[in-house]
């Protein structure tokens, strides 16, 4: 499945979605489908904690959260690397840790990835959080994400 993969928050219920259309904010917990396509919606509103309402976000908080998130509370790997343009940003893990995780990497549903695109949520206060990219080099991982905020 080639999918999209989103962390949605709407009143207050964050989910990871997997789907091959949009990331409809309507989808309900669990698989269905929406606009014509199948998805698969996991409640995750225990990692996400809560959402606030950030109207901005600056690259030295972000980083300073991911910090805290990637690699102190979650040991995904050594350093980091952050860029920020408007609602596009790109994060580059750096040294890749935790060996029994690697096995998942370019699958569907790839724990560092995931981990990612959760604590970038939880960082930003987004509504929603699409991933545009991802790559891996050696033993690091760039991740491209846009921010979506509610209109």
């Amino acid at each position: 499945m080639n999918s999209k993969i989103c962390v949605v928050n709407k009143n207050n219920n964050a989910r990871l979605i997997l789907t091959k259309s949009s990331c409809d904010h309507d989808t309900s917990p669990g698989i269905g489908f929406s606009g014509g396509s199948p998805y698969i919606s996991i409640p995750i509103n225990d990692l996400v904690k809560s959402f606030e309402s950030a109207t901005e976000f600056s690259r030295e908080a972000l980083e300073t959260a991911l910090r805290d998130s990637l690699i102190n509370e979650y040991g995904l790997c050594r350093d980091l690397d952050i860029e920020v343009s408007g609602d596009l940003i790109k994060i580059r893990l750096i040294n890749l840790l935790q060996e029994p995780l690697k096995k998942y990497i370019n699958r569907p549903i790839d724990p560092y990835v995931v981990l990612t695109l959760i604590s970038l949520a939880r960082a930003v206060g987004s509504s929603s959080i699409q991933l545009i990219s991802r790559s891996y080099e050696n033993s690091d991982l760039e991740i491209r994400a846009r921010v979506i905020r509610n209109a």
